[in-house]
Order: C-alpha cells, then sequence, then structure tokens
C-alpha cells in the first residue's frame, strides 16, 4: 500500500487540469481544495486522503460548498461552479 504522501502526489497530478477561481463563491480556502477533486469524481474517502483530513471533514466541506452553491448534488455544485466561472476544466 501507497504511504498517504505518495498518493497525495500521484492525485494531484491527476487533478491539475481543474483549477477553481480565486472568487470561489465565498468558500473557505479548505472548502476551495474540494471542487476540483469532485469534479474528477474522487470519493469522500479519496479526498480525505489527498487533503490529509478526515472523511466527516470532507463530507462538511462538501455541504458547506452545496449550500454557498445553493445546489443539491455535487454534480450540480460542479455545474453552477463552472457556469459562474468558479471552477474551470483545462487541457
Amino acid at each position: 500500500m501507497k504511504r498517504a504522501s505518495e498518493w497525495r502526489w500521484l492525485r494531484w497530478a491527476e487533478i491539475a487540469s481543474v483549477a477553481l477561481s480565486a472568487a470561489g463563491a465565498g468558500l473557505s480556502p479548505r472548502e476551495k481544495d474540494v471542487p476540483p477533486m469532485t469534479a474528477k469524481a474522487l470519493t469522500n474517502e479519496e479526498v480525505a486522503r489527498v487533503l490529509l483530513i478526515g472523511q466527516f471533514t470532507v463530507r462538511t466541506h462538501v455541504k458547506h460548498i452545496l449550500q454557498k452553491l445553493e445546489a443539491s448534488v455535487r454534480t450540480e455544485a460542479i455545474s453552477i461552479a463552472m457556469q459562474q466561472g468558479i471552477l474551470s476544466v483545462t487541457s
């Protein structure tokens, strides 16, 4: 099994093509780390491993992101973030 730090850097390489704008819809600095990973379809467990936080904390961040973007599910939040220019996918 890979150490958390090794796993973390492998995932960051995969996430690099998704960027979050500085505006971030009033998201906290840590909440801004979650949408790019969600856009790449990482699970709460995977996000927690990358950010070195607990799964419950990830769920809390997702809950706050949904509230701030007035979305009911993650896919809707990603769509809203992209429409508002908060989240962009680059090649």
